[in-house]
């Protein structure tokens, strides 16, 4: 189900809108190539496309680029691959980088580290959105009006409201089976993620942060002094450790 065709990558890497229900369930077919190759990935054209965003935190900046950044424990080098469709939230799922705008829109991208791929739109959101994560099934997202809402786009058209945001969120992310947020007040909250009202439970500190993703079973944050942070997903008060700058990041999320 999850798995993108090379026809469904290609039209996106020029910049076609291609529809997401044939991105995401259209079975491959062998391609044959020189000398009776049937393995795609000798196919002259699949060997032109471009490499795919693979273990890597992305971010989008105030200036609007996409970037990426290999998650070490060390202050490494941020790469910008393409425009950051002026997201006020970005999250993978399925194979995509999707994003919400302050036109209340949903997009989609391929992850290719190409620039120029385009942003194509999937449809609306109910509410500006502040914040965007995903589980491995469904888009999580926090409205102006403090809602959380739930849609799983390969199957639903409209959001689904699950209970409130915890209070002043700064930042969201999904990491084992609970919804963490930080917020205004400096603190690290999570809730489960079933798909009804939960309680929000206190986690910690999360000083300042103003974005927030998890990687390789780790909580990353960005500060607003633009450092970039991690610490363990515990739900008791752990310190943060210090990794490296974070080059403006506003929104971020991570590939596996």
């Amino acid at each position: 189900m999850s798995t993108i065709t090379a026809r469904a990558r290609r039209w996106l890497a020029v910049g076609a809108v291609v529809p997401l229900t044939l991105a995401l369930s259209v079975v491959p077919r062998p391609m044959t190539g020189p000398a009776g190759a049937s393995e795609l990935g000798t196919h002259p054209v699949a060997a032109a496309l471009p490499p795919l965003i693979s273990n890597r935190l992305v971010g989008v900046t105030s200036d609007d680029g996409l970037w990426i950044r290999d998650p070490v424990l060390a202050d490494v080098s941020w790469t910008r691959i393409d425009d950051g469709n002026t997201a006020t939230g970005v999250a993978y799922l399925y194979g995509f980088l999707w994003s919400t705008t302050a036109d209340d829109r949903l997009w989609y991208r391929d992850i290719a580290t190409a620039a120029e791929v385009v942003w194509a739109p999937w449809g609306t959101t109910d509410h500006r959105v502040v914040a965007l994560t995903a589980t491995s099934s469904e888009l999580w997202a926090v409205t102006a009006e403090g809602r959380l809402q739930v849609i799983d786009p390969t199957h639903q058209t409209s959001w689904t409201d699950v209970g409130p945001a915890a209070p002043g969120t700064t930042a969201i992310t999904a990491l084992g089976s609970r919804i963490w947020a930080t917020t205004s007040s400096n603190t690290l909250r999570y809730r489960s993620t079933a798909l009804q009202a939960s309680s929000w439970q206190t986690a910690g500190h999360a000083n300042g942060v103003v974005a927030l993703t998890d990687i390789g079973g780790r909580l990353w944050a960005r500060t607003s002094d633009d450092l970039l942070w991690v610490r363990s997903s515990s739900t008791s008060d752990v310190l943060w450790s210090h990794v490296g700058h974070a080059i403006g990041v506003t929104e971020m999320t991570a590939v596996p």
